[in-house]
């Protein structure tokens, strides 16, 4: 009895070990890799979590919208990131709508999803896919009473739209400018 215990701690202990070995020689790797070729190991990040995912994937679309209609990426980027919950809503997933975008008219009601939100018969557009919703996002904003100048920055333009009333949410401008400002969205702006 007392041999097989001692077999037993004997093989948890060589096991930690060498699992704590082969992390160490990953480790190590990694560091030798990036010190060989450090222009590469900056290029190639790993995506760490889905808000980061959702920032590389939209990015360049933030960035077109903003040159075709003049909102900062940053902002379109952190709309989209608070609005559709980075992509994972119900609303985002199933119907491409990441800007929380609502259906007012009475008519075309094959384009609307009903969901509860400020009441429970709201209806939101429903989009073929996500780059439609970024390009509905970019038309409905340039449509509101905003009052920013052309060189606004992303906390000018948060407070904006707060103020136009794009949400109902009391602490959304402070919302959208802790997402730009935590993910450094500021770096995509044209």
């Amino acid at each position: 009895m007392k041999a097989s215990k001692f077999t037993i701690y004997t093989f948890a202990i060589a096991f930690t070990f060498i699992g704590l070995g082969c992390h160490t020689v990953k480790v190590r790797y990694a560091k030798m890799q990036e010190r060989k070729n450090p222009v590469q190991s900056q290029i190639i990040k790993p995506v760490r979590n889905a808000t980061q995912a959702y920032i590389l994937r939209f990015h360049k679309v933030a960035q077109t919208e903003q040159q075709k209609f003049g909102i900062p990426a940053s902002i379109t980027l952190a709309q989209g990131i608070l609005e559709s919950g980075v992509g994972r809503s119900k609303l985002a997933s199933k119907h491409n709508n990441h800007f929380g975008i609502k259906c007012w008219c009475k008519g075309r009601q094959h384009d609307c999803v009903p969901m509860a939100d400020d009441a429970p018969n709201d209806r939101f557009k429903r989009y073929p896919s996500a780059w439609q919703s970024y390009r509905h996002h970019s038309q409905f904003v340039s449509r509101m009473p905003l009052k920013v100048s052309k060189g606004a920055n992303y906390k000018q333009w948060a407070k904006a739209l707060k103020r136009a009333g794009y949400a109902t949410k009391r602490t959304y401008a402070e919302d959208l400018i802790a997402v730009i400002e935590k993910y450094e969205l500021h770096k995509y702006d044209l």
